[in-house]
């Protein structure tokens, strides 16, 4: 079948061209996706996108997670009915790029509808997301500590690999029934994971950092040697990423870093003496 597109021209939004949080393969990507993207949403495939812009299309499949993350995206799985089995993908652009009205969705969001239903509305019941995802694994303390007892490594350990097994169900749509379903899976996968690179830990936090703070970072001796600490004492990747965003916060009373420009918000300052501890528990 052939792709139908509202065709606006061979040219790339300014609002998209000058927004330096996306790479040059998401601006061309989500200009393509919105192209395709009209009244009953973007439905094309990776390997369609992938013959188009001449890449893999697992670069493809990079890409529209980065942009679900981001919030410019937001996807929903369409299934045929009675069945787990996926009927069509759509796509839909979630930010004003060409004057068009659309709705911001929480970053990291997937929907997935089934046929008939309102592809306006997600199910509640199957709504994948990053954070709460994230979330109920890390805090799941049975399921931690049994992991690591049998794995012969910390808490922290563990727990600092579960934001890269939900990066990875969602990078493979992976859907589980319950959750039951999906802490069976997360022990399953981890039992196949090294623990040799404390930098794949590191490189998470650097990461995550220079996404919340707009910088670039980088992951210095010192910092390293803070973030093993601060691992030791007990904090979570997911507990380091809230006291990040709350140093960040632009609330009036935020008034050391807003008044010095958050000249001093650097991941030294995060991970140092009680920091963590402080701005995890700030409350504006």
């Amino acid at each position: 079948m052939k792709v139908k597109r509202e065709f606006k021209g061979v040219w790339i939004n300014r609002n998209v061209w000058l927004n330096t949080e996306l790479t040059i393969h998401e601006k061309f990507l989500l200009v393509e996706i919105d192209s395709l993207d009209n009244e009953s949403s973007c439905f094309a495939s990776n390997d369609y996108f992938a013959e188009f812009m001449g890449v893999d299309p697992r670069s493809i499949q990079r890409n529209i997670k980065s942009l679900i993350d981001k919030g410019y995206l937001e996807r929903k799985l369409v299934y045929k009915p009675n069945s787990k089995e996926v009927e069509k993908r759509l796509l839909t652009v979630t930010q004003n790029i060409n004057g068009k009205v659309v709705t911001k969705v929480s970053p990291g969001v997937v929907s997935e509808v089934s046929p008939g239903g309102d592809k306006s509305v997600a199910d509640s019941n199957t709504t994948y997301n990053y954070t709460t995802t994230t979330k109920q694994i890390s805090e799941n303390f049975e399921l931690i500590e049994n992991i690591a007892r049998k794995l012969k490594r910390t808490g922290p350990e563990v727990i600092a690999m579960v934001p890269v097994f939900v990066n990875y169900c969602i990078s493979i749509e992976k859907k589980h029934n319950n959750n039951t379903d999906l802490f069976s899976h997360f022990g399953y996968w981890i039992e196949k994971q090294t623990f040799s690179s404390d930098d794949a830990k590191i490189e998470w936090f650097i990461k995550m950092f220079n996404k919340v703070s707009k910088q670039t970072f980088i992951a210095t001796d010192e910092v390293k040697k803070a973030f093993e600490k601060q691992l030791a004492n007990g904090f979570t990747g997911e507990q380091m990423k809230t006291a990040c965003k709350n140093m960040y916060s632009s609330d009036p009373k935020n008034k050391f870093h807003l008044q010095s420009g958050f000249v001093h918000a650097t991941p030294t300052h995060l991970l140092k003496d009680d920091n963590v501890n402080k701005y995890l528990n700030q409350r504006f």
